[in-house]
């Protein structure tokens, strides 16, 4: 049985209207509501994803990240493609009383939104869940000429460390096995061009880049997972470490479309 955190605003009352689907679920939700929302606000401000008019959360999932946006922005848009995480977010969100948070449910290979809409898109750890050069290309396609666009991806490196420490937190969730298949898509995908629809994609930064330049993004950075700091007297804290045996675990980018 998961013992569910409670902060100063995830309370007894709230987590008990939650409709977690699975231990799994309860296990993400206390690590990511776990952390002070103030990290995640200072993440966002290190990023500089503040003050904007339209900001996108793609794959927001239990919307930790929504949250901190919702403070520091005018409007955001969070969409997910699993029901019952929006409705997580949306019992917390309206707990608090955000007003400023649309919730939409759909995928993000195909965003439901026009052209030249978004000032930002923010999309953490979701990506490779999805087909991504499809994503990216909506990211791109939403975002308006100057908007910004941030995601943090997987590496070579999580997919063995993962197969390696055999990290399964419940009977429900195989983290080996998924990690396993990770990394044979990404070889199937690195040869063969071709991603088995439904199967994730470990990517390499300069693989990764290399892409969001094809698709026009301009002024990439790239760097390990909470090292890209566009605010430098703000400090943050990485959630993975940058490497595993000498490969890229977890990193992020951030670019603009020009």
């Amino acid at each position: 049985m998961v013992i569910l955190v409670f902060t100063d605003f995830i309370t007894e009352s709230i987590i008990k209207k939650l409709p977690f689907k699975n231990e799994n679920d309860r296990i993400v939700f206390n690590r990511v509501y776990g952390k002070s929302l103030t990290l995640y606000k200072n993440r966002l401000k290190i990023l500089k994803m503040t003050k904007k008019k339209k900001i996108l959360d793609a794959g927001c999932g239990f919307g930790q990240w929504t949250l901190g946006m919702s403070e520091l922005n005018e409007e955001v848009y969070s969409i997910d493609l699993d029901y019952n995480d929006l409705l997580i977010t949306k019992i917390i969100s309206q707990s608090v009383d955000k007003q400023n948070i649309s919730l939409l449910s759909g995928s993000i290979e195909e965003l439901p939104f026009s052209d030249n809409s978004f000032d930002a898109v923010f999309s953490y750890s979701v990506l490779y869940y999805t087909d991504f050069k499809k994503t990216v290309k909506e990211y791109y396609r939403v975002l308006k000429p100057g908007g910004v666009f941030y995601a943090s991806v997987i590496g070579v490196g999580w997919c063995l460390n993962r197969i390696m420490s055999n990290q399964n937190f419940t009977s429900e969730l195989s983290v080996r096995k998924y990690a396993i298949d990770t990394l044979l898509s990404s070889i199937n995908y690195l040869f063969k061009g071709e991603q088995k629809k439904g199967s994730s994609i470990a990517l390499t930064p300069n693989w990764f880049l290399k892409y969001l330049s094809s698709v026009g993004f301009k002024k990439i950075i790239c760097a390990p997972e909470g090292k890209i700091h566009l605010d430098k007297e703000l400090e943050t804290q990485s959630f993975y470490k940058a490497k595993f045996l000498g490969l890229s675990n977890v990193f992020e980018v951030f670019a603009e479309k020009c």
